[in-house]
């Protein structure tokens, strides 16, 4: 597909694992290619988003759990 698009294997890997989005043109041809529909790689973009934020929740809320621990310890 990347040769049809005119892209390196970089970047199609990039836009794999999330690590960067196809512009709006772009995407109509990889969806053209691929024969799915714009909604199909957008909702999947939204999913990723929404997980790697939950990620950085669920990090800061161990952080915030280990320091309270940590007070806990110091006033007994």
């Amino acid at each position: 597909m990347g040769l049809a698009l005119g892209l390196s294997d970089k970047t199609i890997s990039s836009y794999e694992s999330s690590r960067s989005y196809p512009n709006l043109d772009l995407l109509i041809k990889i969806s053209e290619i691929l024969d799915k529909p714009i909604e199909y790689f957008i909702s999947s973009s939204k999913e990723v988003l929404v997980k790697e934020e939950l990620q950085k929740i669920e990090i800061k809320q161990e952080e915030i759990s280990k320091s309270l621990r940590n007070i806990t310890n110091i006033l007994k």
